[in-house]
């Protein structure tokens, strides 16, 4: 299991997210998402991201490099796994049902809570996506595909009380894992940064997640 050490950058809680971003790059730490689990699937874009977290939020930037770039879909709860696609699975220690939240490279995101894949699913509501702050580099509108080299950023702003927690939480820390995936890519892609032991693509394995430690 991964451990990841989230600093405690509270003056970004209020920034704009453009300059959130410039100083979550400058003051955090670059980490490489760059494990690739599955022998069939051997693609592995360029994907690092930063943490952080404020007391009321946790940030993170996404930065990716890759030959094909799909963004379709713009609106929430669509299938944003299919464009190119970041994800942040994690659970708070001691309870049952994890939070996925993915989103596409034009920051449409698709969440719920769940126990595991397909099980005890619970959509967020309109009200809980629109409370995610989100920075795209490549906008919001959708572009179908655009091929040769590319470099995307995303930066999201997600409020604790969405992964069901308060600042107390953070003392315990999160079981976690991120990902980057494009099921209709050319040549589709499933990474992580922790680990994952399955015969086959499957990012719904809580039982994989490393371990976020919060600075204070």
């Amino acid at each position: 299991m991964k451990k990841l050490h989230v600093p405690c950058l509270s003056q970004l809680e209020t920034l704009p997210m453009a300059k959130a971003e410039n100083g979550l790059r400058t003051s955090g730490e670059k980490n490489a998402l760059d494990c690739v689990n599955w022998k069939a699937f051997p693609q592995k874009p360029e994907v690092h991201f930063v943490a952080a977290h404020t007391g009321k939020s946790i940030l993170l930037a996404f930065t990716v490099r890759e030959d094909v770039v799909l963004a379709r879909f713009e609106a929430d709860q669509s299938p944003v796994y299919r464009d190119s696609c970041v994800e942040f699975f994690c659970r708070k220690p001691g309870t049952a049902l994890y939070t996925n939240l993915e989103f596409n490279c034009i920051g449409a995101c698709l969440g719920a809570r769940q126990r595991a894949r397909d099980t005890e699913r619970t959509f967020l509501s309109e009200k809980e996506l629109s409370g995610i702050e989100r920075y795209a580099s490549l906008g919001k509108r959708a572009f179908g595909e655009k091929k040769g080299k590319c470099a995307w950023n995303l930066m999201v702003r997600i409020p604790l009380s969405i992964l069901g927690m308060e600042e107390k939480d953070l003392a315990v820390g999160l079981g976690a894992n991120f990902y980057k995936c494009c099921d209709d890519a050319p040549e589709k892609h499933y990474l992580s940064w922790n680990p994952i032991q399955t015969e086959s693509p499957d990012f719904h394995r809580p039982e994989f997640f490393g371990h976020l430690v919060f600075a204070y």
